[in-house]
Order: C-alpha cells, then structure tokens, then sequence
C-alpha cells in the first residue's frame, strides 16, 4: 500500500465486520467500486449479503443492512462481478444462482438446478469474453443471457475412471480458457478448451499429476514482458 509516497505492508482492524466472501462491484451509477461481503451465518444467523462504499485508508467499511436470502437453495459457496452494460454482484449457492439487480436476489431462470444442489457448486466462477464460467457438480457451465450451456470434460465419454473430480480452478487467456480438475484420490490434470463453441468437445490435456493423490489447487498466467511465451503456474 503506497500511503503519502511511503510503500509498505500496512493493516488497519476493521472493526466487527466479518464476511466469509469478499468481492468487489464497479457500481455503473458513479464508476466507483462498492465492497460486498457474503455470510451464511450473520448476525441474525442468516444468509445473507451487504455492501460498503471503499473509504479511506484506515477507515472501516460501513455496510448498509443486509440482505437476506430465504429461499432453500443452501449455503453461499462463491461471489464474482460479472455483467455486460452494468456490472452486478452474481452469488453462487448450492442450490442456485443469483444477480443481485437494485439490491435484490434475482435467481436465473434455471430451477432445475436446485434438484442438482451440492457444496461445491459455484465455488470457482470467472468472467470471460461475454460469458460467466461457474463448476457445477463434476462439470462446468457457461451463462450468457439467460442461456446456461454445460460444456465440461465429463460430458460425452468424459474423463477415464481415476480422472475424475471436481473443477477446482478456472484461468482465462485470450481465446481460451483452462479449467483443473481435482481428481482428489485420483490423478489430477489441467485441461484447455477454446473460448466460445459449442458442446463440451475441444478439451485438450496441458498437463496431468505425476502420481495419484497429488491434488491440484490452483493456477495463475505470468505474463513475461518483452516474450511471446507466458508462464502459466500450476
């Protein structure tokens, strides 16, 4: 944090406030950022959502009242800012998933999902070209105006038996995206697929565990100035 011309780590207690997710909105009606926070068990032991304006340095968040979630579609599993003309603060439960439009839950279109609920749903979701990629059960999906795609390597003959497992990371580059699959027990791999296109066909291996049960966790793009080839951490 560079405070008046001095860098350094720096810290400030913010208060009470607790939040399980934190994510942050570029608000369309002033072009500044808005802080929201996630709970499953607020003060009120509800599920629910808030947010704060970013003040200065040193001062705590103030969040407006929450909002609260009482459908049954389960726990907060992930947040992420996504949107086209106006960026909205998109919550992934386990059941469902939501736009937060003017402040309230606005669950898509696609009830069928609550019948597929699981913890792990929504926990990894990226923004990519004009699409948002969330895991759901051992497959991805891709949401583009109330569209829902499936387009995982589970679908067809998907992964060998040993293979299998959860997307456990998303990473984007231009005209592609990668996905790890956290096969836990099992060998795990990083698999790329072209941006856009139709079905779950198109994945192609990058690069598979050495041996069984060495779990794979996240990856990162280092860009490296000045070369055509980047490094991407696995």
């Amino acid at each position: 944090y560079n405070n008046a011309g001095t860098e350094a780590y720096q810290y400030a207690d913010d208060g009470t406030n607790k939040a399980t997710f934190l994510c942050t909105v570029r608000d369309s009606s002033d072009g500044n950022d808005r802080v929201w926070r996630g709970n499953n068990l607020d003060a009120t032991s509800s599920i629910s959502v808030s947010k704060a304006a970013v003040p200065a340095w040193g001062t705590n968040l103030s969040f407006g009242a929450a909002i609260v979630f009482t459908d049954p579609t389960g726990k907060i599993t992930g947040m992420t800012e996504y949107g086209q003309s106006e960026k909205l603060l998109w919550v992934f439960r386990e059941g469902s998933v939501f736009a937060m439009v003017s402040d309230k839950p606005d669950e898509i279109p696609l009830r069928e999902m609550r019948s597929a609920a699981e913890h792990t749903n929504g926990r990894v979701a990226m923004p990519h070209n004009v699409y948002l990629y969330f895991n759901f059960g051992d497959g991805l999906e891709r949401y583009y105006n109330s569209l829902l795609d499936d387009i995982g390597p589970n679908r067809d003959e998907g992964l060998p038996t040993g293979r299998q497992g959860v997307i456990s990371c998303l990473a984007g580059y231009p005209g592609r995206i990668f996905a790890g699959v956290d096969a836990v027990d099992g060998v795990s791999s990083l698999l790329c697929k072209r941006d856009g296109g139709e079905g779950g066909s198109g994945w192609c291996e990058i690069y598979r565990a050495p041996a069984a049960g060495q779990r794979l966790w996240d990856i990162q793009f280092q860009p490296i100035p000045g070369s055509t080839i980047d490094r991407l951490w696995v």
